[in-house]
């Protein structure tokens, strides 16, 4: 079951097996911090992010490539809910939830991809 938390910017803050998906105090700093250690050496795009989160890492990420295509892959169609209900449309955002995941990769080169990352609290 998950629990609602609303951080005191009043971002709600999700959580998958009792564990936030994001620093409740200060989501913006961590994903400050995760940019800073993953995105040394990449360029153009097209990206990937392996899971969605909270999405203070996908919106500072985008943020500092404004011209590159990010997808983003997860799994609960809730996240990219909240997501698109906490932040503004950004339309360089591909958001692909379950099976949107597999009919995108059906025949997709994922040599594509300039970078691949992850993000994990």
């Amino acid at each position: 079951m998950k629990r609602k938390y609303v951080n005191k910017a009043e971002f709600e803050i999700p959580s998958r097996n009792g564990f936030s998906l994001c620093s409740a105090r200060n989501p913006k700093r961590e994903a400050e911090r995760w940019l800073a250690t993953q995105a040394k050496s990449v360029k153009n795009g097209p990206f990937l992010i392996l899971g969605l989160g909270a999405g203070f890492h996908v919106i500072q990420f985008a943020q500092a490539y404004p011209g590159a295509i990010i997808y983003v892959f997860d799994y609960e169609t809730k996240l990219r809910t909240q997501f698109l209900e906490q932040f503004p449309k950004i339309a360089q955002l591909k958001i692909l939830i379950g099976e949107e995941i597999c009919l995108f990769l059906a025949g997709f080169d994922v040599n594509r991809f300039e970078a691949i990352f992850s993000f994990r609290p």
